[in-house]
C-alpha cells in the first residue's frame, strides 16, 4: 500500500511538473502577443489623438478673424500651440505659415541665388550654379543654362535619371539637382516651400527670407521694427501689421523714415508682385499622447484653408 501511494505521489509530482512547464511555455508564447496587442492599442489611441488634433487645427485655421491680412499676432502664429484633451489622452498642434517661406517652384533665379548664398551659406559661384541647375530642373525645356544641367548631365550619373522638367513635388527632390547635398538642404529647409501660392507674406516672413527677396539688411531691419511697433526714437506701441500691399511704403516711411534709395528699393521689389499680406497655406504637426505613457504619434499636414484642401498628409 505504501509503495502504491508513493507511485501515485510521484505521478502527481510529475504531472505538476509538466503542467508547470506547460504553463511557462504558454506564458512565454502568450505574453509577447498580449504586450504586442497592448502596444498596438496604445498606438491606435495615439494615432487617433494626433488625427483629432489635426482636424481641430483645420477648424482653428478657418476661424481666422481677419480676412484682409494675416500676421504673427494671429492664433495660428508660428511658435504657439493648440492643445486639447480627449478620452485619457492629449494632442498638441503647432503651425508654420507656408506663405512666410520662399516657393522654389515659382521664384526667379536671383531669389534662388540669394537663398543659397544668404541662408545656405554657399559661396557666390556655387550659388550661381545651384540657381541655374534648379531652374533647369523645374522648367519645361531642354535648354541648358550657363551653369545648369539637363538630361545630358543626369543621364551620365550612376545610376542615371532624367531631368524633371517640372515642378518639385517634395523638398527632398532637391537632392536630385546638380550641386545640391543634404547639408545645404538642411540649412534652407525651414525657409523654402512648395505649398504656398508663390507670394511671401511680409507680415510673417523672417529677416533672412526678406533679404533673399532683394531687400538690404537695413531696410529689412526697419520692416521688422515696424512689425514690433517700434517708432523712430525707440518707443514701442505694441505690434503693427501691414494690412495692404499698396500702402507698405507709406506705412514704413511714416513709422521708420525711408531714404530715397530705400523707397526706390521697395518699389522695385514690390513691383515683382512677390509680396502679399495674407496667408492661406499652413503646415501643422499634431502630436498625440496617451496620459501617463511615453508613446506618441505624429501627423504632419499642409492645409489650404482658402480652398479647404489638404495638400499633404503624413503619419509617423
Amino acid at each position: 500500500m505504501t509503495l502504491k501511494r508513493g507511485s501515485i505521489l510521484i505521478i502527481i509530482l510529475w504531472s505538476l511538473f509538466f503542467l508547470g512547464v506547460l504553463a511557462l511555455a504558454i506564458s512565454s508564447y502568450v505574453r509577447p502577443r498580449l504586450d504586442l496587442g497592448s502596444r498596438l492599442l496604445r498606438r491606435a489611441r495615439t494615432h487617433y489623438l494626433a488625427e483629432s488634433g489635426a482636424k481641430r487645427a483645420m477648424l482653428e485655421l478657418e476661424k481666422d478673424d481677419t480676412d484682409s491680412y494675416d500676421a504673427l499676432s494671429d492664433s495660428w502664429a508660428t511658435g504657439r500651440a493648440l492643445t486639447g484633451e480627449l478620452r485619457g489622452g492629449t494632442f498638441t498642434v503647432k503651425f508654420v505659415d507656408e506663405e512666410s517661406k520662399i516657393n522654389i517652384n515659382t521664384v526667379k533665379r536671383d531669389v534662388l541665388k540669394d537663398l543659397f548664398e544668404i541662408i545656405g551659406e554657399a559661396d557666390s559661384m556655387r550659388s550661381e550654379e545651384l540657381a541655374d541647375a534648379l531652374m533647369d530642373w523645374r522648367d519645361e525645356d531642354d535648354d541648358t543654362r550657363d551653369d545648369g544641367a539637363e538630361d545630358g548631365y543626369y543621364s551620365l550619373l550612376r545610376p542615371g535619371y532624367p531631368c524633371k522638367n517640372g515642378p518639385f513635388e517634395i523638398l527632398e527632390e532637391l537632392l536630385l539637382v546638380k550641386g545640391m547635398d543634404a547639408e545645404l538642404l538642411e540649412k534652407i529647409r525651414d525657409k523654402v516651400t512648395i505649398y504656398s501660392e508663390g507670394t511671401v507674406n511680409i507680415n510673417t516672413a523672417d529677416g533672412l527670407v526678406l533679404r533673399c527677396l532683394g531687400l538690404d539688411e537695413e531696410l529689412v531691419g526697419k520692416i521688422l521694427s515696424y512689425r514690433k511697433g517700434t517708432m523712430r526714437g525707440g518707443t514701442t506701441e505694441g505690434s503693427w501689421t501691414f494690412d495692404d500691399v499698396g500702402g507698405i511704403t507709406t506705412y514704413l516711411n511714416e513709422a521708420e523714415g525711408l531714404s530715397n534709395e530705400e523707397i526706390a528699393q521697395v518699389a522695385k521689389v514690390f513691383a515683382t508682385g512677390i509680396f502679399s499680406v495674407t496667408s492661406d497655406n499652413f503646415m501643422g504637426e499634431s502630436l498625440g499622447k496617451v496620459e501617463g505613457r511615453p508613446d506618441a504619434s505624429r501627423v504632419i499636414f499642409v492645409f489650404d484653408r482658402k480652398n479647404k484642401k489638404m495638400k499633404y498628409w503624413k503619419e509617423r
